[in-house]
């Protein structure tokens, strides 16, 4: 994926490292509550809740941006004008590995050069 910039990568791995963060953070209150009081308490839970909706968010932001940097460059390889996918260098340049890719699924290339004493050359009794 060297079609994200730096400043990107460097949102999205944020994004994952707060997800992360915000989840031991959870388990560090949730098992805290759990020392303090063996016995059912409705503020006990609401701080469980709370805690928990904090990682919920975390997670939607995690989302949101990661949807925001790779959802447009999906949706242009994938919506471009067919007649100019015949020309790779027409398209944006995150789609190009993507399109070689889907044009030479399925298909053999043999490679072949004139020079005499390639290793293929010999393999095929050229």
């Amino acid at each position: 994926m060297a079609w994200l910039l730096l400043a990107e990568w460097l949102w999205i791995l944020l994004s994952i490292a707060l997800v992360v963060s915000g989840e031991i953070f959870n388990s560090c209150i949730e098992k805290t509550i759990d020392y303090i009081s063996l016995k059912r308490d409705p503020r006990a839970a609401l701080i469980k809740d709370l805690a928990a909706a904090g990682v919920s968010v975390l997670c939607l932001f995690a989302a949101l941006t990661a949807a925001s940097y790779l959802y447009p460059r999906f949706w242009r390889c994938l919506h471009h004008d067919s007649q100019v996918r015949l020309y790779s260098h027409h398209r944006p340049a995150e789609c190009r590995e993507i399109h070689i890719a889907e044009r030479t699924a399925g298909t053999k290339e043999a490679i072949s050069s004139n020079k005499p004493n390639t290793t293929r050359n010999n393999i095929a009794g050229i």
